[in-house]
């Protein structure tokens, strides 16, 4: 289905830009790419869903794993998906968020989450992990001794105070990362307040930049900002390949091999498409010029 759903997505952007810069008039063959790019976007999320569904429903390994907390309202939805997919950013995160983050970190182990218990399919990203309103609390502290790494994006939330309170006692310091990407500077305020009730000592200023906060023995935190060479972030799933460059000094004090991106195809055809785009437009000026 994720497969089909790019196939979709492809066709959708080419028809698109061949329309754009197509100089015969306007027909219904121009109106075909939206649809596409819109049916691509929901197939690979949806598609990304029924595979993190069969992946919860597989027993657990006892191999490493990654824990990521996070409130539920920043889940994203198969409509918020979809209509994404109309802008070019619907390419540059074709996947999750929590999927970019599962691949980024996945040599420290496998990436678990905590499911919605209503939910009919799971968000796509990690193995989803589901338990009843009573025992979360136990399954989570259970998660945050054995994990490798834990990792919690903040907000003022219930359930998630609670998590950064615990992780602040059971879990080591080295072994903490919060996740700071996507809020709004009153959103970063709420939560470094929140956190520092719960002992936390965030700077009062949004970073400019998403990025995780590192601490260290003694819980000083350390901001690492998104970052990456340009030519190996590529077109496609940005997140994932900014977020391995910038927790590379994470990997390194855990011991764990790190991976350097390889040069993105991507963004080569990026370039070369440009470049025949420019050469297109100089041609045709030049020859308004001489015609004219």
């Amino acid at each position: 289905m994720r497969g089909f759903g790019v196939l979709l997505l492809v066709t959708g952007v080419i028809g698109g830009l061949v329309s754009r810069f197509s100089l015969e008039p306007l027909s219904v063959l121009d109106f075909i790419p939206l649809p596409l790019i819109l049916l691509g976007g929901f197939l690979y999320f949806r598609g990304g869903q029924h595979a993190a569904r069969a992946l919860s429903r597989q027993p657990y390994d006892g191999g490493d794993s990654v824990l990521y907390l996070r409130a539920f309202s920043t889940d994203p939805t198969a409509l918020g998906r979809t209509f994404r997919s109309i802008f070019w950013v619907g390419l540059a995160t074709m996947s999750t968020d929590v999927e970019c983050l599962a691949r980024a970190l996945s040599p420290f182990g496998r990436l678990h989450v905590i499911g919605r218990p209503e939910e009919g399919l799971p968000r796509p990203g990690g193995k989803t992990v589901y338990t009843g309103d009573d025992a979360w609390k136990q399954v989570v502290q259970e998660m945050m001794l054995t994990a490798k790494l834990v990792v919690i994006r903040p907000a003022a939330n219930p359930g998630v105070l609670w998590e950064l309170t615990r992780a602040r006692e059971i879990v080591p310091a080295d072994r903490l990362l919060v996740e700071v990407r996507g809020l709004s500077a009153r959103e970063y305020r709420e939560a470094a307040e929140s956190m520092a009730r719960c002992g936390y000592e965030l700077p009062a200023k949004r970073p400019r930049r998403g990025g995780f906060f590192r601490f260290s023995p003694d819980w000083k935190p350390e901001f690492l900002p998104l970052s990456g060479p340009v030519t190996r972030r590529g077109v496609v799933n940005v997140y994932r390949k900014m977020t391995v460059f910038t927790l590379r000094p994470v990997f390194a004090h855990h011991g764990v091999p790190w991976t350097r991106p390889g040069l993105s195809a991507g963004f080569v055809a990026y370039l070369v498409f440009l470049g025949l785009l420019g050469a297109f437009v100089l041609t045709a000026a030049i020859a308004g010029a001489i015609l004219g």
